[in-house]
């Protein structure tokens, strides 16, 4: 036994060495930062060491690992009867031959004692039986799939095993941890963790750590828009949002709320938090804000519009079922369903064929230019058992712009995709980290999108389009059971989809262009955008595609459904092209006030007097019936539609206190003939003449806006002769 307590001193001091021992000393329990447990975690695995005898006593119950003189390892070796508790007892044991008291042990969960820096060496027993103690539980055995870990939390096994988890990474987490052979990183899905509980260490006084970074989002003007990040790190945390790079004044929260987005807001959010500790800056958040929209296309499918849409196919092994009623699955109306009805398109893929297998639907002589979207709601069906899902479970809703709408949008052989569109799975089947697929993918035409391309939100490394990147966790963090009446008819329709996924709920779909760009957006979050598109034509389409050779097990629960397709354009605000005129009446008179506009419908109209507004003047023209003076004032009107408003320019109207026309000048010129002025208000008037002053007789009549009139009588007894101006009613 002293020759093997020797042999392992050796073994493990040419390992140790390297390293001062007083950046261990104390080995106190006190507070301790993430950044120092990943530390002490790398400093244990990537350690190398040459024994200088070859040894075989580092055991492991009852075998024992065997080092080779001469040879490098790299890695603390293993060993659960290293009789040390604490580190400078540690220490001293693997650099001399003095030993210690029985405490910490180089396996697994002295590996974890030694990077928490407990007092003593703990076993994993101890970890799930003294929760509460230095550290506390983070979620169920089980739950690590579900819970946000954080670099240096525990993952626990009672009585077997104890890791530290490193990061994620595809459908599993990578760990630190204490291995028979040596300690090293070591990836696990999450299927073996599934008797594992997740812990943390307490006192931990961490330096702010942003553990979820906020989504870039999109919004229309007017609507409620929310920007939120998550971090942890040692209280007080102390928050401040940029835009665009410059302090948000009092925007000091975790969340930046705005009641009613505008277009001012559009732009990139980051978050800087501090504490005493140091500080941390979230990735940007990007904000789209759309202007007002107006629906120029729209099928709700509360009727059977077949005939009004173009059926793609890649073969007769599809279908698609038009005014079909989803509540027959127990699925509630769509979120944009005007009074609750259930009817929409069901779209099926690789019935029985077991080959790759997609549709696509276009609505017929439709084309759109400009800026327009696509917009829709999404419900995608999956075969449970849930969260993996049954076999042939992983199949993709479609849509897109820019499609001639004469063909099948999928990858498959032969394919002649065009445009710009996207595809989504329900459970998260597709691999995370594939090249030739993904859970959340962007296409023009026929070609994926690689994340290196840096169009998808979620970033630019390969789980860019995986539903287990965080991005897509933070989205949609909640699985989604199906609903309780498929739950009650068919078995396998059991426990809840995962993080990241969009199966089993109904998500509002938006596929915008703006000019050149084309965004990717589902329930205001974006997804992805593509910049510097090119559109060789002009229509829509929605679909479905079973991208892989498998059949679903039970094709009743595998399908894709849409309602309420719509296309969107931007709206006009309202511009008035005519102006209201001022007027001059007399008091009994009528009058009437009139615009003329353009802009988008609906036009709102709305008459002021003075800046109030008139009651029931609510069209384009205003009248006025037997104006007295106090109607005398300015006339205005506000146009409004769901992009804007305008007001008109004042019309001023004059109501004067009437007095009879009146000659002022007659004049004989030389010729002989008599020159009449004469002067009146607005109105009709008759020029009549009479020798006797019984019998008139009218010479002309005339319409004045109140000028001057004139006029030269060529009656050469015209001197003789009585004149009179009459109005005319």
């Amino acid at each position: 036994m002293r020759m093997k307590s020797t042999l392992v001193a050796i073994a493990v001091a040419g390992l140790m060495t390297p390293v001062a021992a007083p950046g261990w000393s104390g080995d106190t329990w006190a507070g301790i930062t993430r950044a120092t447990i990943k530390s002490n975690a790398d400093l244990m695995i990537d350690s190398t060491w040459v024994p200088k005898n070859t040894f075989t006593n580092f055991q492991y119950g009852s075998t024992y690992q065997n080092y080779s003189q001469g040879v490098t390892y790299k890695g603390v070796a293993y060993s659960q009867n290293n009789p040390q508790e604490n580190w400078s007892q540690f220490y001293t044991a693997v650099t001399g031959t003095a030993g210690g008291a029985v405490g910490y042990g180089n396996d697994c969960s002295g590996f974890v004692s030694i990077c928490w820096r407990l007092p003593g060496r703990y076993t994993t027993y101890a970890f799930e039986a003294q929760l509460g103690t230095y550290w506390t539980s983070l979620g169920d055995v089980g739950s690590s799939a579900a819970v946000a870990l954080l670099p240096g939390d525990g993952i626990n096994r009672e009585s077997s095993h104890i890791i530290l988890f490193l990061n994620y990474e595809g459908t599993g987490i990578r760990s630190m941890e204490q291995t028979p052979d040596n300690a090293q990183r070591r990836s696990w899905s999450y299927s073996a963790l599934a008797n594992y509980r997740p812990i943390r260490r307490l006192q931990i006084t961490d330096a702010p750590l942003i553990s979820a970074d906020g989504l870039c989002q999109a919004a229309d003007v007017g609507d409620p828009l929310t920007l939120s990040i998550s971090a942890t790190g040692t209280a007080p945390l102390k928050y401040q949002w940029r835009f665009n790079g410059a302090d948000i004044s009092g925007a000091t929260a975790s969340r930046l709320a705005f009641s009613a987005a505008h277009l001012t807001n559009a732009g990139n959010y980051l978050c800087v938090v501090s504490n005493a500790n140091g500080n941390a800056t979230s990735k940007v958040s990007s904000v789209t804000v759309y202007p007002p929209q107006t629906t120029v296309f729209l099928d709700d499918f509360d009727s059977n519009t077949l005939a009004d849409w173009t059926v793609n196919k890649s073969s007769t092994d599809t279908r698609v079922t038009f005014n079909y009623d989803y509540s027959a699955m127990g699925i509630a109306a769509a979120p944009h369903s005007a009074g609750g009805t259930t009817r929409g398109v069901r779209m099926e893929a690789n019935l029985t064929g077991g080959a790759v297998a997609a549709l696509s639907l276009s609505p017929r002589n439709q084309g759109f230019s400009g800026d327009y979207r696509l917009r829709f709601d999404m419900w995608i069906n999956v075969n449970g058992p849930l969260p993996g899902g049954g076999t042939g479970s992983t199949e993709f809703l479609t849509g897109g712009i820019g499609t001639a709408g004469n063909r099948v949008q999928w990858t498959g052989t032969g394919s002649s995709a065009d445009g710009c569109w996207f595809s989504a799975d329900g459970e998260g089947g597709a691999g995370d980290t594939s090249t030739t697929s993904g859970d959340f993918c962007a296409y023009l035409g026929a070609a994926l999108q690689s994340p290196a391309a840096g169009c998808y939100a979620a970033g630019t490394d390969s789980s860019a389009k995986g539903n287990l990147n965080t991005y897509y966790v933070t989205a949609f963090p909640a699985g989604s059971p199906a609903p309780g009446f498929q739950q009650g008819s068919y078995s396998q329709q059991t426990g809840t989809t995962a993080a990241g996924t969009v199966g089993f709920g109904w998500h509002d779909v938006i596929i915008a262009r703006r000019g050149a760009t084309v965004d990717w957006v589902i329930d205001g979050i974006r997804l992805a955008t593509i910049t510097n598109a090119a559109f060789a034509a002009s229509n829509v389409f929605v679909g479905y595609w079973d991208a892989y050779v498998s059949i679903s097990d039970n094709p009743n629960l595998s399908f894709g459904l849409v309602d309420n397709v719509r296309v969107e354009v931007p709206a006009v605000a309202p511009v008035i092209t005519t102006q209201p005129q001022c007027a001059s009446v007399w008091p009994g008179s009528d009058v009437r006030f009139s615009i003329t506009t353009t802009g988008t419908l609906t036009l709102g109209y709305q008459w002021q007097f003075n800046g109030t507004n008139l009651n029931g003047a609510t069209a384009s023209t205003c009248s006025r019936t037997n104006v007295q003076m106090n109607d005398a004032g300015t006339y205005s009107v506000v146009v409004s539609n769901i992009a804007g408003i305008v007001v008109s320019t004042g019309a001023v109207l004059v109501v004067v206190q009437p007095t009879p026309p009146r000659f002022d000048g007659l004049n004989v010129l030389p010729n002989g003939q008599l020159r009449l002025e004469a002067g009146c208000l607005p109105g009709h008037y008759a020029l009549e003449t009479t020798t006797n002053l019984v019998h008139w007789t009218e010479l002309t009549n005339f319409v004045t806006t109140g000028a001057t009139f004139q006029h030269v009588e060529t009656e050469t007894n015209a001197t003789r002769r009585f004149y009179r101006l009459r109005q005319i009613p």
